[in-house]
């Protein structure tokens, strides 16, 4: 008896260690997540984080927007974060596109990033490499940062890509969920707003 609840025991453990290193476990939904509502209203403000890029370097989203950090003297900017991970066959499109927009605007006038979720840094950096972005790269390993930022299933699977815009406050001026054609002109037209105040 204690032989068979020891076996048991150990292929539960098993199965929920498998179904962690499985590559969409309690992650993102690879799809048309377009019609899915964003999780964060325009006008909330968004939640702030810390995270390291794939160098080790710590990043503060209040370094750049919202209520600064003690002792942290850095101009106020819009910020877009960009959630993806490698294998978000919609994050291959919609970061060369934001990379696009970010190049058009003047230089240093908004802050972005792109938050990988669930990936190690090698294979979050060997992705984002293929597309030659300047935009740091952070690391949401445990996908913390992303469950407050994207919409989940019952199941708990993130929607990815999930894109925010923040204002200087520190407010969501914009959310959206997914990618498609066109999404872009709206986010160059929200950033060149932002950027106007």
């Amino acid at each position: 008896m204690k032989n068979k609840m020891m076996i048991s025991g150990f292929l539960f453990l098993l199965s929920g260690l498998l179904f962690s290193l499985a590559p969409d476990a309690g992650f993102a939904k690879d799809g048309d997540s377009t019609a899915v509502k964003p999780l964060l209203k325009e006008g909330v403000f968004a939640p702030t984080f810390a995270l390291q890029n794939v160098e080790g370097k710590w990043f503060y989203l209040r370094d750049y927007a919202g209520t600064p950090r003690q002792l942290v003297t850095l101009p106020r900017k819009p910020v877009v974060i960009s959630f993806f991970a490698s294998w978000c066959k919609p994050c291959r499109r919609e970061i060369p596109e934001l990379q696009k927009v970010i190049d058009k605007l003047p230089a240093d006038s908004i802050q972005a990033f792109l938050i990988n979720v669930a990936d190690d840094a090698e294979k979050a950096a060997n992705f984002v490499a293929e597309f030659k972005t300047t935009m740091p790269v952070l690391l949401d390993k445990y996908g913390a940062v992303a469950e407050k930022y994207c919409p989940q299933e019952a199941e708990g699977q993130l929607f990815l890509p999930t894109l925010v815009v923040i204002d200087r406050d520190g407010k969501v001026a914009l959310s959206k969920v997914g990618y498609r054609d066109g999404d872009m002109d709206k986010i160059e037209l929200v950033l060149n707003n932002l950027l106007k105040k």
